[in-house]
């Protein structure tokens, strides 16, 4: 399988390696039993290349590091195990796809210059991401490693860089599972590595849920402040990650969560639902549902998966019991993503069709959704060339226009349907200057089928 697999959330101690922990071990068996079930989880998903996003390591200033060192190695011998290392190839592929992605988006992500050394020699990885790395090996995981670090960047660029991962692993065939390397607050207790605040266990509860009830969103706008009272290193690799599932269903579990030591250890899975796809009418419904509830168009290009990031134009309907309850939508896209479109022509679809009264909260659990993005508009000579199964049809003279939808039911011939569509613009078929257009669209309902 080729693209997502999984999102991971995880500790990084060395205490957590038994071969360092010793005693301590018995203060962090949920956590050890967790992270041993999040890496049978990850061998049962079959990645080609496991992501682990880090706090630590070759930090690039105002910007993602990509290492492209081709190989990776890494050992414990700063905790007394020198004996206990790894070593792993890189997947520069990936790397590359992923920088070349953010250039052309305009994020700061770079791929790492190697502290000065030759990158045609191994890579020597922090310990934040060889703990990880230890329990993958042990349940037998058979990967390579992308390793990358995150500076202090917003958060909403973290979560829109995280969704290249996505784009560049579809785009290089390659399944990959990423990890978010995370300690949560360090300031759980008095004798805490930074002390205690009591802010720590607040933020470790936030993330925690959120996670438990698979939010991103409130992960990606947590307060800053909040952030920084608690001490933690984990906040920005987590946003990161989850970034990767942007615009997909997915199930959430927390496997574990303890605070030995003053340090919050949490570990959860996060897994694409099957059969996922951007599921733009679901996008759609929660517009209309923020613009009724909150009086404002929200703006969806963040939460939104990378392949709506795209310009089009698209049609929003909007049904009851398989009625028109109101339709609006651009031929040609007038806002800066595919995801905005869809979210201010569901808008006004429920609030802005003059045929039909406004939308009410009340009923918009009975309401259908449904989407088409429009395709290349194509000249045409004469009626013969249009077919309403196939092919929607634009009309336009000057500054009027009229627009019929492909395969909409009643509309059963070619001529039904430039009628239709000449009598929504006001115009004659034998107005001078007439123009054609017929257009392809791709139609999603609730639940990202598209037909």
């Amino acid at each position: 399988m080729r693209g997502l697999l999984g999102v991971g959330v995880v500790p990084h101690p060395p205490v957590l390696v038994p071969e360092i922990g010793g005693e301590r071990l018995r203060e962090l068996e949920a956590t050890i039993a967790a992270m041993a079930a999040l890496a049978a989880e990850v061998r049962a998903l079959r990645p080609r290349t496991v992501v682990i996003v880090s706090p630590h390591g070759e930090v690039m200033p105002g910007a993602v590091g990509v290492e492209q060192a081709p190989r990776l190695e890494g050992d414990f011998g700063a905790f007394g195990r020198p004996d206990c290392g790894f070593s792993m190839d890189n997947d520069l592929m990936l790397a590359r796809t992923v920088a070349e992605l953010a250039k052309n988006a305009g994020l700061p992500v770079r791929l790492g210059e190697g502290g000065g050394r030759s990158l045609t020699r191994p890579a020597r990885l922090h310990y934040a991401f060889l703990v990880p790395w230890y329990f993958l090996a042990k349940a037998g995981v058979e990967a390579r490693c992308l390793p990358l670090t995150v500076a202090g960047l917003p958060t909403a660029t973290l979560y829109r860089a995280g969704s290249l991962l996505t784009v560049a692993a579809e785009q290089t065939a390659t399944g990959i599972v990423v990890l978010a390397s995370a300690d949560l607050s360090h300031r759980l207790t008095a004798d805490a590595p930074a002390g205690y605040h009591p802010k720590g266990r607040e933020f470790d509860a936030e993330v925690i849920g959120a996670l438990r009830d698979g939010e991103p969103r409130r992960i990606v706008e947590l307060d800053p402040n909040l952030a920084e009272q608690a001490g933690e290193c984990g906040w920005r690799p987590i946003v990161m990650a989850l970034g990767s599932l942007a615009g997909r269903r997915f199930e959430s579990r927390v496997l574990s969560y303890e605070g030995p030591f003053g340090v919050g250890y949490g570990v959860a899975i996060l897994v694409p639902s099957p059969g996922n796809g951007t599921d733009l009418a679901g996008l759609a419904r929660r517009a209309l549902a923020t613009y009724l509830r909150e009086g404002r168009v929200p703006e969806e290009t963040q939460d939104a998966g990378p392949a709506v990031r795209i310009r089009a134009g698209a049609f929003v309907s909007i049904k009851h019991r398989g009625r028109l309850r109101g339709c609006m939508g651009t031929v040609e896209p007038t806002c800066s993503s595919l995801a905005d479109e869809v979210a201010r022509n569901a808008v006004r679809a429920g609030t802005e069709d003059p045929r039909f009264p406004a939308v009410t909260l009340a009923e918009l659990d009975a309401l259908e959704f449904v989407v088409d993005v429009m395709g290349e508009l194509e000249p045409v000579r004469s009626v013969d060339e249009l077919d309403p199964r196939c092919f929607g049809v634009l009309v336009r003279c000057g500054a009027r226009s009229g627009v019929l939808l492909p395969a909409l039911e009643g509309v059963k011939t070619r001529e039904e349907q430039l009628e239709i569509a000449l009598a929504k613009a006001g115009l004659r078929g034998d107005e001078p200057g007439l123009r054609l257009y017929r257009f392809r669209t791709t139609r999603h309902r609730e639940g990202g089928a598209d037909r």
